[in-house]
């Protein structure tokens, strides 16, 4: 019955919430195989904006963070090969960092909500308050992490222990996992480059490329308690000033074709959905609306978000 079928996940972009809520998901867990059997110490991958970045990132996440849920990935097609899931399901500490909300012209302001970035990811640590692994200068770092936004700044001089403390705060905060859990961290930043294009745009680009540098240096390069990482960002991407120096990570743009399908529902995968939502009959009207592309993919591939605003105008 029409009342009983799956919503339309529209802006939904947390794999949890998609998963635990009422909504239809397009099974893209092949995802994890490939990118987590790459190899590469550092993945960045450049897609367009509501082709699933986010999503796909909170995916890998869940997937991968020591103390998630398993049942979130019940029925999915990852599920299949139990050596791969027994592997790597759950068994790593994982550091998210979204930069979404890194946009603003004001200096001052742009710290302080770098400062919140910081903050928040540790407090999503919690367990090492307590942990018998750190030692007193271990819970001190870890304390002033969480304590970011409330650290003096002397505005007066270019250099301040704030600045300097937050440009290593996310590597502290590798370490700091690598003790508590004896295993190397897994590093995931979703959308890496948008404060880099925002600052771009308004003209305050060096400043912006200067604190983003100072973030993830040392995050990605010759860390020793860095297991991988992986980067999402909006194209077009290049090895921007922040990361000039960097020599150790892939560039999943279109030479990485096998991989396109993951950031896109393919032909089948709308045919499948207007089946489910009794709208068939619509798929030459959405060919002509929705654009596919394949410059990304192997085949063409619709844009998640165009195509989810198309269903939802014919069925209420």
């Amino acid at each position: 019955m029409q009342e009983c079928r799956k919503l339309l996940p529209i802006g939904v972009d947390r794999f949890e919430d998609l998963r635990l809520g009422p909504y239809y998901y397009v099974d893209k867990s092949v995802f994890l195989y490939e990118i987590i059997e790459n190899g590469s110490k550092v993945d960045m991958v450049p897609r367009d904006s509501q082709s699933g970045k986010s999503l796909n990132l909170s995916m890998l996440r869940q997937f991968l963070s020591i103390g998630a849920d398993p049942a979130l990935f019940d029925g999915l097609q990852i599920t299949q090969d139990r050596d791969f899931c027994a592997l790597h399901q759950g068994q790593y500490p994982v550091l998210y960092l979204d930069l979404k909300g890194l946009c603003t012209s004001d200096g001052t302001t742009i710290c302080r909500q770098a400062d919140q970035i910081l903050c928040a990811a540790a407090q999503s640590f919690s367990e090492l308050t307590a942990s018998p692994a750190l030692d007193q200068i271990d819970l001190k770092d870890f304390n002033s992490i969480l304590h970011l936004p409330e650290m003096p700044r002397d505005i007066k001089t270019e250099q301040t222990s704030h600045q300097v403390f937050q440009m290593f705060a996310s590597t502290i905060l590798t370490r700091l996992l690598y003790k508590h859990y004896r295993k190397k961290v897994v590093v995931l930043i979703d959308a890496y480059n948008d404060p880099l294009n925002y600052a771009y745009r308004n003209g305050f680009y060096p400043e912006m490329a200067e604190l983003v540098s100072g973030l993830f240096h040392g995050l990605l390069k010759g860390n020793e308690y860095l297991d991988f990482a992986v980067l999402t960002g909006s194209p077009p991407v290049s090895k921007e000033i922040v990361f000039t120096d960097l020599n150790n990570f892939d560039l999943w743009d279109s030479n990485f074709k096998f991989v396109g399908e993951y950031f896109g529902f393919t032909e089948d995968e709308v045919q499948t959905m207007l089946a489910y939502y009794d709208i068939p009959e619509k798929m030459d009207s959405l060919r002509a609306k929705c654009s596919s592309s394949s410059s990304f993919s192997r085949k063409p591939v619709y844009c998640p978000g165009d195509v989810l605003r198309y269903v939802a105008q014919y069925i209420g």
